[in-house]
């Protein structure tokens, strides 16, 4: 999870180029950590649920703080357990550019790489940035068994301020 100094949590990711990049060491080997993040039953622990076919190559995603507003996610590559590349479009239609690079470091520990273009939304990319380190926080907690309720929101929205540098182009 995200560093906290004092009191004050710490950005892993970084932007760059247009491209959000939050790097993540996941104590899970990779193959369960690909079924976790692929399985709806286990998504939707920490992020959400989907309905449909992956190998149809779409699928209705509910996310679980917006359960009224279903998008739909496009699976534009997927090599198990290595690599998903998916298009998430919530329900105005706006889409998402999202990959997960998954490697195994060793037998028990994987590391996930959380890859966004966030060309044509930069206004948002700071906000972006905090709320997948959250959303990722959330994922490394149902993985271990712990309450994913008690990571907070607000304990990652000042993360923003640290990526606003970066959506500016200035290194953080």
């Amino acid at each position: 999870m995200g560093k906290l100094v004092g009191m004050t949590r710490e950005k892993r990711g970084q932007i760059s180029a247009n491209v959000l990049s939050i790097p993540t060491i996941f104590d899970h080997p990779r193959d369960h950590v690909w079924k976790f993040v692929t399985t709806s039953e286990t998504l939707v622990t920490f992020y959400g649920s989907f309905s449909g076919d992956p190998a149809s190559g779409e699928v209705t995603l509910i996310m679980v703080e917006a359960p009224d507003n279903p998008g739909t996610a496009v699976i534009n590559r997927c090599v198990a357990p290595e690599l998903l590349d998916v298009t998430l479009s919530d329900g105005e239609g706006n889409p998402w550019s999202l990959i997960l690079k998954l490697e195994a470091l060793d037998d028990d520990h994987t590391r996930v790489e959380f890859i966004q273009d966030i060309a044509g939304f930069e206004t948002m990319a700071a906000d972006v940035g905090a709320g997948w380190e959250f959303y990722i926080d959330r994922w490394v907690a149902a993985m271990a068994g712990e309450d994913v309720e008690k990571i907070a929101w607000e304990d990652y929205a000042p993360l923003a301020q640290q990526y606003e540098p970066e959506v500016n182009g200035s290194p953080s």
